[in-house]
């Protein structure tokens, strides 16, 4: 899947999704933008895209950027969680990743 960024990049990681079962891994990359007032002093934005799973994302709605910024976070987070048994999600070495908080 290619990416389809047309935001500013302010933060990307770099996950595998792993399914158990078959052995195969595919890339997971999460990107999250520099978030914007919509509208000034009333309503910001912060772009999100997480290629591997949901792709772009409609950007994450706050009352100032800071906390749009934190909903994407938590939009983030609740898109890594739950997934089958037989999916593990990895940092790109390999090793577990666990989602705290």
């Amino acid at each position: 899947m290619n990416s389809s960024i047309n935001f500013t990049a302010i933060l990307c990681r770099k996950l595998l999704l792993k399914n158990k079962i078959s052995g195969e891994t595919r890339p997971l990359s999460i990107t999250i933008g520099m978030p914007y007032w919509k509208i000034v002093d009333e309503v910001a934005a912060c772009p999100v895209e997480i290629l591997g799973l949901t792709g772009r994302a409609q950007d994450i709605v706050g009352i100032d950027p800071m906390h749009a910024l934190e909903l994407a976070f938590r939009f983030v987070q609740l898109q890594l969680q739950d997934f089958p048994q037989s999916i593990e999600l990895t940092w790109p070495n390999g090793e577990p990743f666990g989602l705290s908080g």
